[in-house]
């Protein structure tokens, strides 16, 4: 464990952590920032390598005992420099990335084709873990799991849960033998939701907030299902489906 200060917003590390906004930094740096203090505590008790915890001296001074990892102490106004929302809070943990999964495990699976919203990725992966999911799997034009709305969005749960990126049809071709695969959609030879059948290796497929499950995808599945709906809306959001999808899959166990 070490503690440093920083002060300048000049020092080249800072620099480094301030184009971690970018998706292409984040990449190549393999790093990604938790803000505030329920997320960095998450990230530090998770399986996740956090390589750093910025902090500002007050924060310091009262929360000294809480982490035994890197501490680096800088001004509020650094805080400020390398974070994504107007008022942050007073530490960003500083978090490595995971290595890419390979391989399915045995369970369910809810899979994320071409999710552009990251508050919509954000609020699955967290229902996801709500509802003892066994991983979320992202497509290749999902928007990305480490940038800080969707990190925000999760609220920690991106530090419980599997999180497989960048597959695309091609994988779910592969892995289709060992797993069900259900979508949803509101057209089509669908059923209603309650009547999907439920496996111990299933994969759970919502599509984009625009255009919904490539026709692709919804070739190969075994079964394509529907949320009936009483009301004058013509769709849900997705992340809602999502999470009325796994609560129902929940409901069967």
């Amino acid at each position: 464990m070490e503690i440093r200060k920083i002060t300048s917003a000049q020092n080249e590390y800072i620099k480094m952590l301030a184009k971690l906004s970018s998706k292409k930094h984040r990449d190549e740096e393999g790093l990604f920032l938790a803000e505030g203090e329920h997320l960095a505590q998450m990230a530090v008790m998770s399986d996740y390598c956090v390589e750093n915890l910025l902090m500002t001296e007050e924060y310091y001074s009262n929360n000294n005992d809480k982490f035994s990892c890197n501490i680096t102490i800088v001004p509020r106004s650094i805080i400020e420099k390398i974070s994504d929302t107007k008022t942050p809070q007073e530490i960003v943990a500083v978090v490595k990335t995971e290595q890419e999964e390979t391989d399915l495990t045995d369970g369910k699976y809810i899979y994320c084709d071409n999710l552009q919203d990251p508050g919509n990725v954000g609020t699955i992966i967290r229902t996801a873990d709500a509802f003892s999911f066994d991983g979320v799997i992202l497509s290749e034009g999902c928007a990305d799991v480490y940038s800080p709305k969707v990190i925000r969005s999760t609220q920690g749960s991106i530090f419980n849960i599997k999180i497989i990126r960048n597959r695309n049809i091609e994988f779910l071709k592969k892995v289709k033998n060992d797993f069900m695969i259900t979508s949803t959609a509101l057209y089509g030879k669908s059923m209603e939701l309650k009547k999907m059948t439920v496996k111990k290796n299933h994969i759970f497929v919502v599509g984009n907030e625009g255009s919904g499950v490539s026709k692709e995808i919804l070739d190969i599945c075994d079964e394509i299902a529907y949320i009936p709906m009483s009301g004058k809306a013509e769709s849900l959001n997705v992340s809602v489906a999502a999470s009325i999808v796994m609560y129902e899959v929940k409901n069967r166990e």
